[in-house]
């Protein structure tokens, strides 16, 4: 992750917890439920490994949504609200392959996988709008690494890293709304980041428009396998709230 990167998450979650302290609003006994599906058009950079197979490294800038290369995508979250604690999972799924000219050699990039999130926040009474976030993020992914003329890699991988966070959500009087999340993970892989600015205009009680920017970092390697990528770009999607 590069300097720039570690700086505004810093940033980021310095700002949020420096304004979160004020006084408690009143507590809400009741449960509200969030449904989000949505899109991410994401790019991805980094350096990929299959069964000893070392591809070149994809270079800044790739975008990897395209229709020439997408076999499947999903996406959606989902987030409970109850007082002071919240629940929060999100799901990531994609499944896409492109080829690469690097001089007489070519590479071919295969990635199916996904994410899966599941985390708790706890709200401490003298902080508004912001709560502490702790749980998991699964990762599964398979990677097929061919180089022609060349050799041929297939493997697959599944880890589960412990992360923590802080999330933050702030709704105007306007209808206009504020959301930023940061966390981080390892254990299994070597580390992860995942960082998420985003507003949001509420049409109606049950149904808000979110739109935003999200990154994320994966840096895994054991034996022969090796995922060192990011993630990055913009995401749209629908919220229905209940």
């Amino acid at each position: 992750m590069s300097i720039h990167y570690r700086i505004s998450i810093a940033v980021i979650i310095t700002l949020l917890a420096s304004t979160s302290f004020a006084q408690a609003p009143a507590v809400d006994d009741k449960w509200e439920f969030k449904l989000t599906p949505y899109i991410w058009l994401a790019g991805i950079t980094g350096d990929t490994a299959s069964d000893g197979v070392e591809l070149p490294r994809i270079a800044p800038g790739y975008q990897f949504f395209t229709l020439e290369n997408f076999d499947g995508v999903f996406f959606m979250a989902f987030a409970a609200k109850k007082g002071q604690w919240a629940i929060h999972s999100d799901f990531v799924y994609l499944s896409f392959a492109d080829t690469f000219p690097d001089g007489q050699v070519q590479s071919t990039f295969d990635l199916t996988g996904g994410t899966l999130e599941l985390s708790a926040g706890y709200r401490p009474e003298s902080w508004q709008n912001t709560h502490l976030m702790f749980g998991a993020r699964g990762v599964k992914v398979g990677l097929d690494a061919i180089l022609t003329p060349g050799p041929s890699g297939s493997d697959s991988r599944s880890f589960v890293d412990p992360i923590v966070g802080i999330d933050y959500q702030k709704i105007f009087e306007n209808k206009w709304g504020l959301m930023a999340r940061g966390d981080v993970g390892a254990g299994s892989s070597n580390l992860m980041v995942n960082a998420v600015l985003a507003g949001s205009y509420e049409f109606t009680e049950l149904f808000t428009l979110v739109f935003g920017y999200r990154y994320l970092k994966i840096d895994f390697e054991e034996d022969d396998f090796l995922l060192d990528v990011s993630f990055q770009g913009y995401s749209v999607g629908f919220q229905f709230v209940w």
